[in-house]
């Protein structure tokens, strides 16, 4: 054998005799190394070896047959779905999934119910790759798994899917406790083909853990919802980004800037508690009273300034009202002026057939 650039090579003279050594780790080294090209006896061979003692031997064949996708490799790797060792079902459920082998569909779903978690972790990606309505129900009854990998692997295999009761299940695992579910439901749902799910991704961009909140971004990003670009370009610290999301004006995007205050980066900050303050919006009181709290003096004068131009904002949106209202009443009394002289012009057309029709009947 040899080696170069960390990538073992087994010459094909020597693979069946390290496959059949009395040294456990030859023989795993042999079958996770196929000759290139294979000889032609390998599938055989690694057939052999899946009743090798070391598990580790027998896991190692059914990848490298995996890998050959030959008809009788294939056949064998269902096969192994019955073994009674987690690791040997593990690595058939993977790879039948590589495969796109869906002839042991009700199989695999079942494998959702498996003990062990790296199995039911498998059985989810596999039965991702399908498109049947028992696979959408498999899916959503595992969406509770107590192991979040399995949760993890079900809102990916959800969103694959296509079906809307997949990606409704998918919405509400944006709430799971654990980061890396609701990094994967927000990016499965960025592949939904309507853009209702617009609002709770929006919800994400305020996630507690950066990752989630750049997945909710790259969702939105998917679903052209302006909001993840500048959401996304506020994260890198764009602070041009960030007071355009404030001047943008919408509630929903008031927790991702209330969200941005915490950011290490002073200008982050202080350009966030301005985009609050531009928004003029009454939501943004509470994050900028709180922002108000931080030790740092200038961030206290960043935040009194924000509530500052919130309240201005606010007394120019009341000024404008009233003007406004100042400006449209004379016009609302023409308006009603026109319409009652017009009323009394058709009052009057009206009654002037009838009063033809009584002359003539008192001639008759």
């Amino acid at each position: 054998s040899s080696s170069s650039g960390g990538e073992i090579r087994i010459e094909v003279e020597d693979w069946a005799r390290l496959l059949r050594s009395g040294n456990p780790e030859q023989r795993k080294l042999a079958a996770e190394n196929l000759p290139e090209p294979p000889p032609p006896g390998a599938v055989l061979e690694l057939i052999r070896a899946l009743e090798d003692v070391q598990i580790e031997v027998r896991v190692a064949a059914i990848y490298s047959l995996r890998n050959l996708g030959d008809r009788r490799a294939v056949a064998t790797i269902r096969n192994a779905l019955k073994s009674p060792i987690p690791e040997i079902r593990e690595a058939a459920a993977w790879s039948l999934r590589d495969l796109a082998d869906q002839s042991v569909s009700d199989e695999v779903r079942a494998m959702l119910a498996d003990d062990t978690a790296k199995v039911r972790v498998a059985a989810a990606w596999y039965v991702g790759n399908g498109s049947s309505a028992a696979d959408v129900d498999a899916l959503i009854t595992a969406r509770n798994d107590n192991s979040f990998e399995v949760r993890e692997a079900v809102a990916f295999s959800l969103g694959k899917t296509g079906y809307s009761r997949a990606f409704e299940s998918v919405e509400e695992m944006l709430e799971d406790m654990v980061a890396a579910v609701r990094i994967a439901a927000c990016t499965a749902l960025g592949g939904a083909p309507i853009n209702r799910y617009s609002a709770p991704l929006r919800r994400r961009l305020a996630d507690p853990v950066t990752e989630v909140r750049s997945a909710a971004a790259n969702a939105l990003i998917q679903m052209d919802d302006p909001a993840g670009s500048l959401a996304r370009d506020a994260m890198a610290g764009s602070t041009d980004a960030l007071v355009e999301i404030g001047l943008r004006r919408e509630a929903s995007l008031v927790p991702f800037l209330g969200a941005m205050l915490e950011s290490e980066d002073a200008s982050v900050r202080r350009a966030s508690a301005a985009a609050l303050g531009v928004s003029g919006l009454p939501q943004a009181e509470q994050p900028l009273k709180e922002f108000g709290g931080n030790i740092d003096p200038r961030d206290r004068l960043a935040a009194a300034s924000a509530r500052g131009a919130l309240r201005d904002a606010g007394a120019l949106t009341i000024l404008v009202v009233q003007l406004w209202s100042l400006l449209t009443w004379p016009i609302t009394l023409l308006v009603i002026g026109l319409a009652g002289g017009a009323f009394a012009i058709l009052k009057i057309d009206l009654s002037k057939p009838k009063s033809r029709s009584r002359r003539r009947s008192r001639r008759r």
